[in-house]
């Protein structure tokens, strides 16, 4: 059985990292799928152009104007007559069966209007297994950022409010209810303002564990504060108050806290230790700032390491 989906890749730049890209989605298409490839070249600086459209199943359009990854995708959505949409960055790499994955989860339930998938750094550590919001700022958080990537935690299928646009699966029906992305949002929060919404018509959004994607991260728009505050801003103004801040839901349910209580106080928290270290009470005060330290280094190496790969496929060499 065919099911018709358009994969909507927004490009700016990065003709390299681009092409690799639909290569590798191309590769890794299942039989069951008839899919097409939607390239949308959102006023790169020199207009993209691909060798793998002299396939069918690409097409590349292009913007003269710079519309950003909400009106880039909307525009990639508009030239597509599938029954499905997938939203796919280009500093990406489709891993086998990623998409029969997400398709089944998708089709499991009429409920589902949305599925985001497991994506991994090139080191194989996760990157995105679903997004939580703070218990205690309420901003969103890609929960398990930087675990194994075959942590029991990150391999279930399960509901969250949001997932990242990086890799994003809706209904046709649902996305053109909704009016798309919102491009009030520059390159930040349109995504998970859009599953929001989703979620207040009583729409679900399924993380899918199964469908595994490399993403590099940041690299095709790499935004600084001048674009993430007011992006921020515009969120917490719609949002604030109505989200659930559910992140340490997610790790209970996962039984990496636990909280024992008896007839008196005190509690008893007990905490994985891959998830957590104490800062306040510890035998090694020095020894729990080096690792925060540490941790924060391999994350800023692991974006930097996706720039420069970048920058490689754009002079055609393969890192």
């Amino acid at each position: 059985m065919t099911l018709p989906v358009s994969i909507v890749i927004p490009t700016h730049g990065h003709n390299g990292m681009t092409e690799s890209c639909v290569t590798a989605t191309l590769l890794t298409l299942g039989h069951g799928i008839d899919a097409q490839i939607i390239v949308v070249d959102d006023a790169s600086p020199e207009p993209i152009v691909l060798p793998s459209e002299a396939d069918s199943r690409v097409t590349v359009i292009r913007s003269e104007t710079n519309l950003g990854f909400a009106g880039a995708c909307n525009l990639g959505a508009a030239q597509s007559q599938a029954s499905f949409v997938v939203f796919l960055n280009n500093d990406t790499t489709p891993q086998a069966g990623w998409l029969d994955s997400m398709m089944a989860c998708i089709e499991s339930n009429t409920a589902i209007a949305i599925v985001g998938a497991r994506l991994l750094y090139r080191d194989g550590t996760v990157q995105h297994a679903g997004i939580a919001f703070s218990q205690r700022d309420g901003e969103p958080r890609h929960v398990y950022r930087g675990f194994p990537g075959e942590h029991p935690a990150v391999l279930r299928d399960r509901d969250f409010q949001a997932v990242t646009g990086a890799c994003f699966l809706v209904r046709r029906e649902a996305f053109d209810n909704l009016g798309g992305f919102d491009a009030a949002f520059t390159n930040g929060h349109e995504d998970i303002d859009f599953c929001l919404r989703a979620r207040g018509q009583g729409l679900r959004t399924r993380y899918c564990g199964t469908a595994v994607v490399v993403h590099l991260e940041s690299v095709s728009r790499r935004t600084g504060d001048e674009e993430t505050d007011p992006n921020r801003n515009a969120f917490d103004a719609r949002w604030g108050s109505k989200i659930v801040r559910d992140e340490l839901q997610v790790y209970a349910d996962d039984g990496l806290i636990r909280v024992d209580s008896d007839d008196v106080y005190p509690l008893q928290i007990s905490c994985a230790v891959e998830l957590a270290i104490g800062t306040e009470v510890t035998s090694d005060v020095e020894l729990a700032r080096l690792l925060s330290i540490r941790s924060r280094q391999v994350f800023d190496l692991e974006k930097e390491i996706g720039y420069l790969t970048a920058r490689l496929q754009d002079h055609g060499i393969e890192p």
